[in-house]
């Protein structure tokens, strides 16, 4: 019998696996709000075709245990019941003969376990921790960083204004050793994020100090991006002050909050545990 064909083993998942794949993600959005964004469609799942990459699920008798979203862009984000125990790797594998993978992200060991049976080897391997945040009230007794500040929800209109803080952002964080920094690609991808995400600006003199970004939104958790505070205003509370306007509004959705934080930046981690964030264990961004 080949795997799969019973309803059990590795296949490519369907439209009709959309509300299985629900089931899966929703209680592991805390790590894989990303996984769920590139997905979700006006309130549902939307499972692309062979020609648009594919998702590959794991199926055991009481369903859904193991799912791995690929890209059309070669992104591969696994979400694994158990790292240490996945069925039928082989077969998993051959759905990926022949075909471009340009980076992997996802839980640390979920994101290992995969390159081990694709016998991949990253050129760029980058550690994070995954951090989460219930819904919370909001806090009006914390006083801005500046008597001057204001913070607000930015638009298309802000792109001018916000490309400085985003290709800073983008060089300091995202562009590798491998990857050559493309002003243009920047520009039309920060128009793109005001356009479809919410965007926070926190503002001295009305002049942009921080913002901060959803860049995935799931069915209960939105996961915050692009955090970036001007660096002659770093060490005085911008980051919190335009990170805690964000959660409020995705606390004011009803949604949690989650984001990743570099494993080297311990600075970031203890502000966002100062504001309540829970570690949520490793995640890895790698680059082949």
């Amino acid at each position: 019998m080949i795997p799969g064909s019973d309803g059990a083993g590795w296949r490519r998942l369907g439209p009709e696996d959309a509300p299985a794949l629900r089931e899966f993600l929703v209680p592991r959005e805390d790590y894989a709000a990303g996984f769920t964004g590139r997905l979700l469609r006006s309130g549902g799942l939307r499972i692309p075709g062979p020609l648009e990459g594919g998702v590959f699920g794991c199926f055991a008798p009481e369903g859904l245990r193991d799912a791995v979203l690929w890209t059309r862009g070669g992104t591969v984000f696994p979400a694994f019941k158990d790292a240490s125990d996945i069925p039928e790797g082989e077969r998993l594998g051959r759905f990926f003969k022949g075909g471009a993978i340009a980076s992997f992200l996802g839980a640390g060991p979920d994101v290992e376990a995969l390159e081990g049976i694709l016998g991949l080897e990253p050129r760029v391997a980058t550690p994070y921790r995954s951090l989460y945040l219930d819904p919370i009230p909001p806090d009006p007794s914390r006083p801005p960083p500046d008597p001057r500040a204001a913070v607000r929800t930015a638009g298309p209109r802000d792109a001018a204004a916000l490309f400085p803080l985003h290709s800073a952002y983008e060089r300091e964080e995202v562009v590798t050793e491998i990857h050559r920094f493309d002003a243009r690609a920047s520009r039309a991808a920060l128009e793109g994020i005001l356009a479809s995400e919410i965007v926070a600006v926190a503002e001295l003199d009305g002049r942009a100090a921080a913002t901060a970004r959803t860049n995935a939104r799931g069915f209960r958790t939105w996961q915050i991006g692009g955090v970036y505070v001007i660096p002659e205003l770093r060490g005085r509370g911008w980051g919190r002050y335009v990170v805690s306007h964000l959660v409020g509004l995705i606390s004011r959705a009803g949604k949690a909050a989650g984001l990743f934080v570099k494993e080297g930046n311990p600075a970031a981690r203890s502000l966002y545990l100062s504001m309540g964030f829970l570690d949520a264990g490793p995640f890895r961004v790698d680059y082949l």
